[in-house]
């Protein structure tokens, strides 16, 4: 049973069904004894994608999740989000307060600790969410899949008991549809694989930093068939994530040229970057610029996610000026919602191309 005193007592408006977009739809919701795996399927440009959860809570209670998305690269190069989740109704505020420090505790001992996080629109709606350290990931979901209860608590207040019956099936299943590895959680990590970098002696694969881009490539069983996935982002920023990249089951230039996005992932309740239909542009310091629009803006269980990409017609015409430019602004509605410099592009996309096997040219002189 999942119990949260907080929860009890304020009554908390997290319920345990999702609240979705029109771009997103569930394509699959499992119960699994105390965990659900929810499936949600978006489409955003020319591409189809999924985000996956496995979660217990809801229904007035904080929500303790695992969260995938497809195609982002996964294990051993990185694991799901865990993360608790906990909503406050109009003009209340949660329990979690930004700073503050959460603890996960299983009932075996283990324990880990991770930092509060909140949200608040126009002081009438909080929410707040915490999760282990990143390089902490694995050794949680092994506890996860190991015990059977995991308490969670906010500077030395109980927050959530969370029973840990059926979370290994609710795994399996979001790992199923997501299409990551289940190893290192499940099944055993292969000998020789290193965890956050190279695999072993697998050439195929990318892992290396080219000034400010990170350049990784992974490859993954997708029904059968061999994929694999070429991909570039800037990871300083955590709020706000610049990318771009391919997988061999797209198009590959001159036919069709990696789509140029900034992402974000914020509260439901929160304002996004720029609203579905408002005024999205690139600015580049050359002088330049290109039409973006947003692709994704999809919530689901109180979480949003939006991805904003240039145009498809002048993908192209920006991955040109990238490798021109120094710095790069992006506007939303005519305000700055993100900007870098670029340095690192031309070896970035270099490397990703020859993982991939496609062409430079047309971005590359």
């Amino acid at each position: 049973m999942t119990k949260s005193l907080w929860g009890l007592v304020l009554g908390l408006s997290v319920a345990a069904q999702p609240m979705l977009a029109s771009e997103g739809r569930i394509v699959e919701d499992h119960a699994y004894k105390d965990w659900r795996a929810i499936v949600l399927e978006s489409e955003g440009g020319e591409e189809t994608w999924r985000d996956c959860i496995a979660m217990t809570g809801g229904d007035g209670l904080p929500v303790l999740e695992v969260v995938a998305r497809q195609y982002d690269a996964g294990p051993p190069y990185s694991f799901p989000l865990v993360q608790i989740r906990e909503q406050a109704p109009r003009h209340y505020s949660t329990l979690l307060q930004e700073g503050g420090r959460v603890d996960f505790v299983f009932d075996d001992g283990d324990s880990y600790s991770g930092t509060a996080f909140n949200d608040v629109v126009e002081d009438v709606f909080q929410s707040g969410t915490a999760s282990p350290p990143v390089e902490d990931m694995l050794y949680v979901l092994q506890g996860m899949r190991r015990a059977g209860q995991l308490d969670v608590s906010f500077e030395g207040q109980l927050l959530l008991e969370a029973s840990l019956s059926g979370f290994t099936a609710a795994y399996g299943k979001i790992a199923e549809a997501c299409e990551f590895s289940t190893m290192g959680v499940i099944d055993p990590l292969p000998e020789g694989v290193e965890l956050g970098g190279d695999a072993g002696d697998d050439s195929d694969l990318l892992f290396e930093q080219f000034g400010v881009w990170r350049a990784q490539a992974e490859t993954f069983d997708n029904g059968g068939s061999w994929v694999t996935e070429c991909f570039a982002s800037i990871p300083e920023n955590t709020q706000r994530t610049m990318s771009f990249g391919v997988n061999t089951l797209e198009y590959f230039p001159p036919e069709s040229y990696p789509p140029l996005m900034v992402s974000e992932v914020i509260a439901e309740t929160a304002i996004p970057m720029v609203a579905k239909g408002g005024l999205v542009q690139f600015s580049f310091d050359t002088g330049l610029i290109v039409p973006g629009e947003v692709m994704t803006d999809t919530a689901h269980e109180g979480t949003r996610y939006i991805d904003i990409a240039v145009k498809s017609g002048y993908r192209d015409l920006a991955l040109r000026e990238m490798d021109r430019a120094t710095a790069l602004w992006v506007y939303g509605d005519g305000q700055v919602i993100y900007q870098t410099q670029l340095d690192g592009f031309r070896a970035a996309y270099g490397a990703i191309a020859k993982v991939c096997e496609f062409t430079t040219d047309g971005v590359l002189k």
